[in-house]
């Protein structure tokens, strides 16, 4: 389930954007283990603080090309694509569940 700019529950992103901005390094590796994704703690410590410092960016389902991006500029194309994976399975389901 990923949001839709339009029509967004206030509510729901209000709660969203809390658990995503208490994520921690540990929670975002258990879910990129989940997908099989093997990226390590440096780069996982960069896309969780690019992340917590634009929301929208992983909230919003037509904004997330806006991290990708950025994260490639941080970190390599490879682990933007690896990343791309795990957004495409239910990323903001599995941010639901966390706490």
């Amino acid at each position: 389930m990923f949001l839709k700019k339009e029509g967004v529950n206030m509510k729901d992103m209000n709660a969203l954007n809390h658990k995503l901005q208490t994520m921690t390094r540990k929670e975002l590796e258990t879910i990129c283990k989940a997908h099989n994704c093997k990226i390590n703690d440096e780069n996982l410590s960069i896309a969780l603080h690019l992340m917590k410092n634009n929301p929208s960016s992983i909230l919003i389902e037509e904004y997330q090309i806006i991290f990708l991006i950025e994260l490639k500029k941080e970190t390599s194309k490879e682990i933007s694509d690896e990343f791309k994976d795990v957004l495409k399975h239910d990323f903001i389901h599995e941010i639901e569940l966390l706490h």
